[in-house]
């Protein structure tokens, strides 16, 4: 890991709604590691309202979207919790066959457009903390993560 200058290291704090992140999913404001793995025990949290690891994101110019009324809206570049993103993806905007939940097991083989509503807006509404890097752009981004996991780890 490169040396970190602290006062190189800046985050916001936001709040989102998965129903936002399937929003800027289908619209190309987030991008993330295609590579990632999905899961689907992460809708399982959703559905037993368990909290969920945050992401971090660094605002990304080149995913910008600018609405009818002017408003840009930044993008989001995800490098740490591409999982979730990727899950989101997988079995929510492509409805993919839920399989291996082990709580919620009489969802297994059903795909989300089948879930009963309440349960679909339990996914939606799930909260998911944001943290939004705008450390400056000569701070490697992985050093961050390395720091922010390394921190985690230790008090988790």
């Amino acid at each position: 890991m490169n040396k970190i200058i602290p006062f190189e290291i800046e985050f916001n704090y936001n709040q989102a709604y998965i129903n936002t992140l399937m929003k800027r999913l289908s619209n190309g404001t987030i991008d993330y590691d295609k590579n990632s793995t999905s899961d689907v025990r992460l809708l399982e949290l959703c559905l037993c309202i368990f909290p969920i690891m945050p992401i971090i994101v660094r605002c990304n110019t080149k995913l910008n979207l600018r609405d009818q009324n002017g408003h840009i809206e930044p993008g989001w570049s995800v490098y740490k919790g591409s999982g979730l993103i990727k899950t989101i993806q997988e079995y929510i905007l492509e409805d993919k066959l839920i399989e291996g939940l082990e709580v919620c097991t009489e969802y297994n083989g059903k795909r989300y457009s089948e879930l009963p509503r309440h349960m679909q807006r339990r996914i939606e509404e799930t909260i998911i903390h944001v943290y939004i890097d705008n450390s400056y752009y000569n701070t490697d981004k992985n050093d961050v993560v390395k720091l922010y996991t390394d921190i985690m780890s230790t008090i988790i």
